[in-house]
This record gives structure tokens, C-alpha cells and sequence, in this order.
């Protein structure tokens, strides 16, 4: 991986939602440079995937049903 390859993939890890053309600004080459050298990258799996990280405000919160036997105290049912 060259200087140029390193500097987009740091671009990504900051915000893989950065626009090609505000990357290649960054990164001092065309937009087009940055278009084909991030399809390479995903083509040889440098890169696997991009991601979404979300915030505490954003957590996703979900309610659980569980159905026990009655007849089994608290500490058992923890260990099954």
C-alpha cells in the first residue's frame, strides 16, 4: 500500500462518509484517482466494508421476553 493508498484509507477511518471529491482535496489528487483507488481497495479487501458507529443518543434499545419454569429459584434459572 503506497502513501496515497494510506492517506485515503485514513481518510475513511476518520468518516467513511467523506466525499471522493473533499477526500481528493485532502489527499492533494483528482477525484477520479480517489474513485478508482477505493474500488481497488474494496476489490482486493483491503477495505471490507464501511460501517455506521452510532451515538448514546442513538442507542437501539429492545425488550426481551423469557420464559422460566416457576418452580426453579433465581440462582438456578442464572446458571441455565
Amino acid at each position: 500500500m503506497d502513501k496515497i493508498n494510506r492517506a485515503i484509507v485514513g481518510e475513511l477511518q476518520k468518516n467513511s462518509r467523506t466525499a471522493f471529491l473533499d477526500m481528493a482535496r485532502t489527499v492533494g489528487v483528482s477525484e477520479g484517482t480517489i474513485r478508482n483507488r477505493v474500488g481497488k481497495l474494496v476489490k482486493h479487501g483491503v477495505i471490507k466494508r464501511f460501517t455506521v458507529e452510532l451515538g448514546a443518543a442513538d442507542r437501539i434499545s429492545a425488550i426481551v421476553a423469557v420464559k422460566t419454569d416457576a418452580n426453579k429459584s433465581t440462582p438456578q434459572l442464572a446458571k441455565t
